[in-house]
This record gives C-alpha cells, structure tokens and sequence, in this order.
C-alpha cells in the first residue's frame, strides 16, 4: 500500500514543481487534507476504496487544485440527486 509523508494528521506530498526547464531539486511539501487512517491522497488521481479523487486546475487560476469528486460507499457525488457537488480543496500559494 502507498502511504503519504507525514502520516495521519499531518500528511504531504514531495512536489518537484516545473521550473520550465526541467523539474526543482529540492521538493516542497504539499500539505494534504487529513482523510484519516484507513483513507488517503497516495496518488495524483485515484480511488481509496471509499473516496475518488483527481488533482488538475480546476477553476483556471493555473494552479493544480485537489479535487474529491465521489465517495464509492454509494458511487455517487456528494450531496445526492439534486444537489451533487465536488469537494474542491483549492491551491494555496
């Protein structure tokens, strides 16, 4: 199983952002939000056994954003019929 640095409560990424020539040396932590012990953001885009999930620049600010687009307990978007939304964790600078 993959796990993310940090473990449970403080959990990141190591990100080697594009600098345009090539990839940084030294990576920055990309603080995740916390999904608890059984769950977690182990990959860009993915599905834990309960949430799925994809990271792309959703709003066009050109920022990569996290974003939670169902929970597999029903296969469904949040929010139920009338009402679906995406969980959408954006891009800090």
């Amino acid at each position: 199983d993959g796990k993310v640095w940090g473990g449970d409560g403080a959990a990141y990424w190591k990100v080697y952002k594009n600098t345009g020539t090539g990839f940084a040396t030294t990576a920055t932590q990309w603080t995740l939000p916390a999904l608890g012990t059984t769950e977690g953001y182990d990959q860009i885009a993915g599905y834990d056994g309960n949430t799925e999930w994809v990271t792309l620049d959703i709003d066009g600010d050109g920022k990569i954003d996290l974003v939670n687009t169902a929970t597999l307990a029903d296969g469904k978007v949040w929010g139920g019929d009338g009402a679906a939304y995406w969980k959408v964790h954006r891009a800090v600078p």
